[in-house]
């Protein structure tokens, strides 16, 4: 993947952390029904370069990524270190079989709740 040819202190555009994002799902996990409607909400999605358009909706689609209030993606934006963290979170939660919003501790109740 290209992104892994920037510098580490080069920031990271929200167009980056899709790609990532992708790279470590590799798309499997979002429908096309739930990717189509995510493009249908991003109003800027023609705008997104054609090489991040799949990875977008899968990471909007899987609750990683948000637009902003506006409904954009502003892909160009960087990523702060505190969006990076909950990124991180939230993929790990999906890895692990969890919600994204779901931690470990609320999968140990429901799991003892039956």
């Amino acid at each position: 993947m290209e992104i892994f040819k920037a510098n580490a202190g080069d920031d990271l555009s929200r167009y980056d952390m899709a790609l990532l994002i992708s790279g470590v799902l590799d798309y499997r996990t979002a429908t096309d029904d739930q990717k189509r409607k995510e493009q249908e909400e991003i109003t800027d999605y023609d705008s997104i370069p054609e090489q991040y358009r799949e990875a977008v909706k899968s990471s909007f689609a899987l609750g990683l990524l948000s637009g902003y209030p506006d409904g954009s993606f502003s892909g160009e934006k960087t990523v702060s270190r505190a969006q990076g963290c909950a990124v991180i979170e939230r993929l790990t939660r999906i890895l692990l079989g969890l919600a994204p919003q779901q931690t470990s501790a609320d999968s140990a109740t429901d799991q003892a709740a039956g």
